[in-house]
């Protein structure tokens, strides 16, 4: 069963493979001890003119290491994967018990007699967390000299394996490039017998903010500390730094390190306040503050199974998505000007949805358009009509990676309710 929505100009299928009935679990799953927690970071100095990526920092409650790349001439890759071996490497016994299996359909599932064959892998790895702010920033930094992370991680191949070193990579998903990115990877050293299976998470994906901001806000214990803006601008080349600068800028990057860990960790402790089955089976957190709104919202519903919307519904709210970058409508030089911002728009407008177990979905018969009927309305509608200002267009609709407004006759254009009340 097979839905279709654009995204970058491009008809995307998706393959439904839903139960006909959700049921909600509640279970309560412990999260991965601080242990499996790394706090990393990254920084690249002006030298020759160039970003130069001179420093990797990791920092578990067992030890903390900033890297000089520069001086040992290893990628950071590299000192990354030889530090998670050292530190997480776990053994297996055969390549076949630790390998994904092929996903069953719900037909084939349906047809499995009782603790036959499952999904998954054989032999569970327990994760370790890669705890960034800004991951893709940093990771960027890591990968950018290395043409084969840069190839497979760019077109976001999931289920992709590829060999770098003496390790192989094995991709599980890499979601970069998007409002929330974060990937999972296995990685092996196949002539040891060992692997590590690594979850890269994004704090920023739940605050956007400086991080020593949020350090402040969350009342971690170690904050974040000031440097000298003249660290990053000046070339290190030409001027380099005294050995008092070098190791106070070494300190600060550790505890930059550190704080990524501590903030992680204040994270899990905030959201297992709100929902004690925030938790996922391996022992993680949601991926960013919209999907861990979505699990709250279903653990303290006081429903254990919803039907999903119909095929059509689904199918109808697909083609009403415009994701894409947002421009200026009147280039030119502006003054006066007001930034406004809604704070937390995604998780309030959830908390006014309708009850997503008991809502009715239903087919609005074609008839004209008014303001009163449609106050305080959710869903989506098909709409003929003209659009009389070019400036500020009441919808948008997607053109080469751009909103574009509609100005102008259009016929049978889709949208929200919300949409289409506002504009």
């Amino acid at each position: 069963m097979f839905l279709t929505y654009s995204k970058l100009g491009k008809e995307i299928k998706i393959n439904l493979n839903t139960p006909e009935e959700y049921k909600i679990s509640r279970k309560q799953y412990q999260p991965l001890p601080a242990s499996r927690i790394v706090g990393i970071d990254t920084e690249s100095p002006t030298i020759q003119e160039e970003p130069y990526l001179k420093y990797l920092q990791v920092y578990t409650p067992q030890s903390e290491h900033c890297y000089d790349l520069q001086e040992t001439n290893r990628e950071g890759m590299e000192v990354l994967f030889s530090f998670l071996f050292e530190q997480y490497g776990e053994e297996y016994q055969n390549e076949s018990r630790i390998k994904q299996r092929v996903k069953a359909t719900k037909e084939k599932k349906a047809h499995r007699k009782s603790n036959s064959s499952r999904d998954g892998r054989r032999q569970k790895i327990t994760p370790v967390v890669l705890a960034f702010f800004n991951l893709e920033y940093d990771l960027g930094r890591l990968i950018d000299k290395i043409p084969v992370f840069r190839r497979v991680i760019a077109y976001g191949d999931d289920s992709f394996s590829f060999d770098y070193k003496e390790y192989t990579v094995e991709i599980v998903y890499s979601c970069l490039g998007v409002a929330c990115p974060s990937f999972q990877w296995y990685i092996y050293k196949k002539q040891e017998k060992k692997v590590v299976r690594i979850v890269g998470f994004d704090s920023s994906n739940y605050f956007r903010n400086k991080l020593k901001n949020v350090a402040a806000a969350l009342k971690t214990k170690t904050q974040k500390l000031d440097m000298d803006t003249d660290m990053f601008e000046r070339d290190w080349f030409y001027y380099p730094p005294t050995k008092e600068e070098l190791d106070y800028f070494i300190e600060y990057s550790i505890v930059d390190a550190r704080v990524h860990h501590e903030v992680y960790l204040a994270i899990v402790e905030l959201l297992r306040d709100i929902d004690a089955s925030i938790i996922d089976a391996k022992g993680c957190i949601p991926t960013s503050a919209p999907s861990a709104a979505m699990k709250v919202m279903q653990h303290l519903s006081p429903h254990d199974s919803y039907f999903p919307p119909p095929l059509w519904v689904q199918q109808f709210g697909l083609d009403t998505y415009k994701g894409a970058i947002s421009f200026c409508s009147c280039p030119g030089y502006h003054t006066h000007l007001s930034v406004v911002d809604i704070s937390s728009a995604y998780p309030h407008i959830m908390t006014l949805l309708p009850d997503f177990a008991t809502a009715e979905y239903r087919r609005v018969k074609p008839g004209k358009y008014t303001q009163e009927k449609y106050k305080g309305k959710w869903g989506s509608l098909e709409v003929s009509g003209e659009s009389f200002d070019s400036i500020y267009p009441p919808l948008v609709e997607y053109s080469e990676g751009k909103q574009k407004g509609i100005y102008g006759k259009f016929k049978r254009f889709r949208a929200t309710i919300p949409e289409i009340y506002i504009g």
